[in-house]
């Protein structure tokens, strides 16, 4: 049992205690800190929620003017003159403020699958304009429609970047630094099963570089929509064993 004089000297020494507390910690100072801490806490929060998403390419769309054997157009500063050859190799000819620059030719497209526009913007980030051309063709499995995806991109003259694709999507500045990367999707078998195989590709001069790893791509769809495992969860290794080197039928010009 507590003396009396343990009592007392129990309630000094809390009471000592209180007043060194108080003294070094002042409880004004605790509310400043625990409302400091609460509004980083906050901010941090809402930075995660206000993250901007990656800038998407904004293209400006020009008709093309037809007649029976060509298809021309114009548009900032930007012409491009399709024509179709006795052989059936689609000629591509481009100016840039009023003096040709490049000439392409290509046997695997025509000119009757050719869009009703051009899309322009400036894709490399070179400040210049650059051209894209998405051609309709068929493919070898029933139902499915494939894109010939033609890149006109500017340099000293312009390079020609084609290869066949399963989708449309606008291509997104990822990294922020004003070179947008380009989505590109093929067909593949995964599990013994069919699906869409989406990866990301960054220009890199002559070539395109898979940069899929660092976005968490590939990515699968299944083609035909089953319910189960219509986005299968992929592992790392999967990831890698999934990549491609190039999208189908790359070719550089």
């Amino acid at each position: 049992m507590r003396g009396p004089g343990n009592i007392q000297r129990s309630a000094q020494t809390r009471k000592a205690m209180k007043i060194v507390y108080e003294k070094k910690i002042p409880r004004r100072n605790i509310r400043r800190v625990l409302l400091g801490c609460i509004t980083l806490a906050l901010l941090f929060a809402g930075g995660l929620w206000l993250t901007p998403a990656p800038e998407r390419a904004r293209y400006l769309s020009a008709p093309f003017r037809r007649s029976e054997d060509s298809a021309r157009v114009s548009c900032g500063g930007l012409t491009l003159v399709l024509s179709e050859s006795k052989d059936r190799c689609l000629n591509i000819q481009i100016a840039r403020n009023g003096k040709y620059v490049s000439r392409f030719r290509d046997s695997t497209i025509r000119l009757a699958h050719c869009p009703d526009s051009v899309q322009i913007a400036d894709i490399n980030g070179d400040k210049q304009p650059d051209a894209k051309l998405t051609f309709g063709q068929a493919d070898d499995h029933p139902g499915v429609v494939a894109m010939k995806q033609v890149y006109l991109i500017s340099g000293q003259s312009y390079s020609i970047y084609s290869w066949v694709d399963f989708s449309n999507y606008l291509e997104t500045d990822f990294n922020g630094d004003h070179a947008f990367e380009l989505i590109c999707t093929d067909s593949t078998i995964f599990n013994n099963q069919p699906y869409y195989k989406t990866e990301i590709y960054a220009f890199s001069g002559d070539k395109l570089t898979n940069v899929s790893l660092v976005y968490g791509y590939p990515k699968l769809t299944r083609i035909d929509k089953s319910p189960a495992l219509i986005h299968p969860i992929l592992t790392e290794s999967d990831r890698r064993r999934l990549l491609s080197d190039r999208p189908r039928q790359f070719k550089f010009r």
